[in-house]
């Protein structure tokens, strides 16, 4: 990230004041590496999935599942979005950036062969999850992403 700062300094179609507030920013990007803290809590993982059915049929657990998840989305109606909450399920081999909460998301399944294979040099595993994540911390200030949380509504939200 500091190079990511440093090259925004060093931009010259950029105004001064847009620089500051690009640092600024990309100084508040919330990291979610791996999986939700959740997860490894028996008692949380329980109560989250307490409501989800398995069933022996393919299409009966395709129908539960969007049921179940369905139902998760309406729970959350009205609340105050919950920051924690994850966007992708930690096996899903992706990866996103959440102009909403300034936040950059690598499930695990992401850590695995091609992006990161254990075998490989240091400097070959750096370069191709940096490019991953230099292209998700891109997205904060693409023409999408630059019309996400301003860092003084951020701080506000910061969780």
């Amino acid at each position: 990230m500091s190079s990511f700062k440093t090259n925004l300094k060093n931009l010259d179609w950029m105004s001064d004041e847009t620089k500051v507030r690009a640092i600024e920013k990309a100084n508040m990007i919330q990291y979610k590496i791996g999986y939700p803290d959740m997860i490894m809590n028996k008692k949380e993982l329980k109560l989250y999935y307490d409501d989800y059915s398995v069933s022996d049929g393919h299409f009966a657990n395709i129908y539960n599942h969007r049921k179940w998840s369905a139902g998760k989305d309406f729970q959350t109606y009205g609340k105050k979005p919950d920051r924690s909450e994850w966007g992708m399920y930690p096996a899903q081999v992706n990866a996103y950036y959440s102009p909403s909460f300034n936040q950059i998301v690598f499930p695990a399944g992401i850590l695995q062969d091609p992006f990161f294979v254990l075998n490989f040099m240091n400097a070959v595993l750096y370069g191709g999850m940096g490019t991953v994540m230099g292209h998700e911390i891109s997205h904060g200030f693409d023409d999408s992403g630059a019309h996400g949380r301003s860092s003084e509504t951020a701080k506000a939200h910061r969780g």
